[in-house]
């Protein structure tokens, strides 16, 4: 049983069943090739899709955590100054569990 890899014999017996550059196959790929050859694709952005481009990297230029911010609560735990807001607090849990329902 002869084996053919993109139209490679690897058997002399076999040569008939060879692709010809005449197959359809053949043939789309040589169009395939002329068409990116001579053609060229541009593509341009909106002035608002380039408005949002520039908001989405300055989004991933900002650091995840507020570093600053989470030393001073941990330094204020720490030292004992750290006070909760417990009316804020409830307000925030009733908030968030009226809007996942």
């Amino acid at each position: 049983m002869a084996i053919n890899i993109n139209g490679l014999n690897t058997n002399s017996h076999s040569a008939g069943r060879a692709k010809s550059a005449d197959s359809p196959i053949g043939d789309s790929k040589a169009s395939l090739n002329e068409s990116t050859d001579k053609e060229t694709s541009k593509v341009s952005l909106s002035t608002a899709a380039q408005s949002i481009k520039k908001i989405e990297d300055n989004i991933r230029a900002m650091p995840i955590v507020d570093q600053t911010k989470v030393d001073n609560i941990k330094s204020a735990i720490k030292n004992g100054d750290y006070e909760i807001d417990y009316d804020r607090l409830a307000s925030a849990f009733i908030r968030f569990e009226s809007e996942n329902q």
